[in-house]
């Protein structure tokens, strides 16, 4: 649904886009002379504002024209702000584009975005820069104006080519508006680490904060009381104890901690020469 469907010209694909003319009539927008749901009016003003760009950034001067600054974006001001979509692409070739930097390539690119909100406040400057294996860090934003430029840094740049588009939408998530967490949500893609902790009581163990676990799981293979607390400081002290939870002795007695990126202690409750924990963490 259109953000302006208040006004009396309000058959609009996306929102913020042009109404048709008012000057026709109800007889010549019957007839079909006046634009459809889904056009795009052509305007001087819509021709001189490109939404996207393919343009090879070079350092290097000869048959081409050598471009190290290019901007890629300038829309129209629009009414009022709306989401807006970005896609960045990047290319060694100009043949094969992918949304993260080639890693092959050498230099950084550095990407300034002006925002406009409304025409009574100053405009709203970010920048970002690239190095290879980077891709840009956002994919939406909110304005009502949009200027994207994107500039070689340095003096020992490769060419690469730059890909990028802004599309008009009708809603964002929220996680587009705050900092992502450091944990992704899918699954674990690096292999898993297991450690072997024997069994001495007068040993406390620790793993520390990692913000990449996925997982961390204990197998008690001892036969002693093992304690996990999911904080410091285990105690198996009797009349003292502090645990998460007591992985029993001759049980070989396990535990998983999903989603826990925290410092985990542990700590036997006594001595067990051939006895040992396994640990095992998982990471994303």
């Amino acid at each position: 649904m259109s953000y302006d469907d208040d006004h009396p010209y309000s058959n609009r694909s996306y929102p913020g886009r042009r109404a048709p003319p008012p000057d026709l009539t109800d007889q010549a927008q019957h007839a079909g002379l006046g634009p459809l749901d889904g056009d795009t009016e052509i305007t001087h003003d819509t021709l001189n504002h490109p939404w996207g760009k393919v343009v090879k950034l070079s350092l290097t001067a000869g048959v081409g024209v050598s471009l190290r600054s290019a901007g890629l974006v300038a829309t129209e001001a629009f009414p009022r702000p709306f989401p807006w979509t970005i896609q960045a692409r990047f290319s060694t070739d100009g043949v094969t584009f992918t949304p993260t930097i080639p890693a092959t390539w050498t230099g950084q690119i550095r990407f300034d975005f002006v925002k406009s909100f409304d025409v009574k406040t100053g405009v709203a400057k970010e920048s970002f820069i690239l190095d290879p294996g980077d891709g840009l860090p956002l994919c939406a934003l909110i304005a009502r104006a949009l200027t994207v430029t994107a500039t070689l840094l340095g003096e020992g740049a490769l060419d690469i080519w730059v890909q990028f588009v802004v599309c008009p939408t009708t809603a964002i998530e929220c996680g587009e508006l705050s900092p992502s967490s450091p944990v992704p949500t899918f699954g674990i893609t690096t292999p898993n680490i297991v450690t072997r902790f024997p069994a001495v009581a007068a040993v406390d163990y620790e793993i520390p904060a990692e913000p990449t676990r996925a997982v961390i799981t204990f197998a008690n293979m001892s036969a002693v009381d093992l304690f996990v607390c999911l904080a410091v400081g285990a105690n198996a002290t009797v009349g003292d104890e502090l645990a998460t939870i007591v992985l029993p002795a001759n049980a070989v007695a396990g535990y998983e901690i999903a989603g826990y990126v925290g410092v985990v202690t542990f700590k036997f409750a006594a001595d067990d020469s051939p006895g040992y924990v396994l640990v095992t963490r998982g990471f994303y």
